[in-house]
């Protein structure tokens, strides 16, 4: 064995030894990617040099069989290659320009990243970012389906980067990239990615002792927490959030933070505590003049003035959201507030205005890629189908929310999805209808929420 792994080192340095210089660099320095592939726009931002031609060493790789290309447009070494590559890296490169490549990946993905969130997460805030070498090529996101096709190829070498730069004390890049995918994340239901990536970043946050940093990580591994059911965690890291914000004096962070624990009191029925948040944040937002901020708000009032019994509050509060959400171009917030209204019409009995409401919400929301929002509004279809007496209809839309609630593992709408399709099917599959009921009775009890007991009381 061991002469055989000589020999394919020997291989490989004859290989390399006839390249030409820009190939050799490029060997060399792509093996310091911590991802698994890459394509053209990472290579020119590595070697600052124009696409075409990075586009052209590439190809070129390819066909002296050291790079390998699995599908158009993307590249990747053999993992023996790769370390061979690594090898020839440490001998050759200087400490100068591996600290310098090492850098040029890491804002080549922070700069990009930050490029494809201004798409699909219009009119939220934007931090300033730590980035020396801003790329001079990006890929075409110029449009929201094109952003979350980006990182959805990206995803594993974005989760890569932000282990290494966490691991390699590049703490500021760490936080950073972690803070602008909170929202692809989240809305692909990539809640496990989520939280192991903003774990890390909070230890770099911790390590650089920056509170704006720590302020922004711990608020979304919260909500990261949140969407996992692990619900007291949720709490201390929005604890946390809260009191560095107002340390700090940032009443967007401030703000933003008090909206989450007012959806937390909502799920856990107390309106009032939710009440009480969301209306500071309402005035918190007003005095940072933030419009997004406002309609997240004003969503989020008009749902809980339907839990409250306040149905023509809720109406104008939500068509407020609704419009402001219009304003700033956020597609993901309007339909968030065309549900939380759709919520409020069934509610009164204005069955064809929820279902209209519900369908726009959900044609939104796979528009933009939102699977854990069309999972929610999946099931609300199926509530209001159900109040307006279609119970097949409503058995039909909580099965293919279950189906989705699986896919991203969220335990809410799994148990939102089983409680529908029992209550459905209570009178045609009464043995299988009593199966759904115990399924959502296990969640809801596991996740500690109200309707644990309103299910097990209910008569049988």
């Amino acid at each position: 064995m061991a002469e055989i792994a000589t020999g394919v080192a020997a291989a490989f340095t004859m290989s390399y030894e006839h390249l030409v210089p820009d190939q050799r660099r490029l060997f060399r320095l792509l093996s310091m990617h911590p991802g698994a592939d890459c394509d053209a726009h990472l290579v020119a931002a590595l070697l600052a040099m124009d696409l075409n031609e990075a586009e052209r060493l590439l190809e070129q790789l390819v066909d002296l069989h050291l790079l390998q290309q699995p599908r158009p447009g993307r590249y990747r070494f053999h993992d023996l290659l790769r370390e061979h590559a690594r090898s020839i890296a440490r001998a050759e490169e200087p400490e100068a320009s591996h600290h310098e490549s090492l850098l040029r990946i890491l804002d080549y993905f922070l700069f990009t990243a930050a490029h494809a969130r201004r798409r699909f997460a219009p009119g939220r805030r934007r931090l300033p970012l730590d980035i020396t070498h801003p790329p001079a090529h990006v890929p075409p996101l110029d449009d929201h389906s094109r952003a979350i096709a980006w990182c959805e190829t990206e995803a594993t070498n974005l989760t890569a980067v932000i282990d290494h730069a966490a691991e390699h004390g590049r703490h500021t890049h760490a936080w950073q990239l972690a803070h602008v995918l909170q929202h692809f994340f989240d809305i692909r239901g990539r809640t496990d990615d989520w939280v192991s990536t903003h774990r890390r970043a909070l230890a770099a946050a911790d390590a650089l002792d920056d509170p704006q940093a720590q302020a922004e990580t711990t608020r979304s591994l919260g909500v990261a927490y949140w969407h996992a059911g692990r619900y007291e965690e949720a709490l201390a890291q929005g604890t946390r959030s809260l009191d560095l914000c107002r340390r700090i004096g940032d009443r967007w962070g401030e703000a933003t933070t008090l909206v989450g624990f007012g959806v937390a009191y909502r799920a856990m029925g107390a309106l009032t505590e939710a009440f009480d948040c969301f209306e500071q944040a309402l005035h918190l937002y007003d005095e940072v003049d933030a419009t997004w901020g406002r309609a997240l708000a004003l969503t989020n009032l008009g749902i809980a003035c339907s839990d409250a019994g306040r149905h023509d509050e809720a109406v104008t509060r939500g068509t407020q959201g609704l419009d402001l959400y219009g304003t700033t171009e956020d597609k993901w917030g309007e339909a968030l507030a065309l549900t939380s209204l759709g919520i409020t019409y069934r509610r009164t009995g204005r069955f064809q205005l929820s279902l209209a409401h519900h369908e726009r919400a959900l044609r939104l929301n796979r528009e933009i890629g939102d699977v854990r929002a069309e999972c929610k509004v999946l099931n609300d279809l199926g509530h209001t189908h159900h109040a307006a007496g279609q119970r097949a209809h409503a058995e039909a839309y909580h099965r293919r929310a279950l189906a989705l609630a699986l896919v991203i593992d969220d335990l809410y709408q799994r148990a939102q999805a089983h409680e529908g399709i029992g209550e459905a099917t209570l009178t045609t599959a009464p043995d299988a209808a009593y199966h759904h009921l115990r399924d959502a009775l296990t969640i809801y009890t596991w996740l500690g929420v109200p309707q644990a007991a309103s299910l097990s009381n209910r008569p049988r």
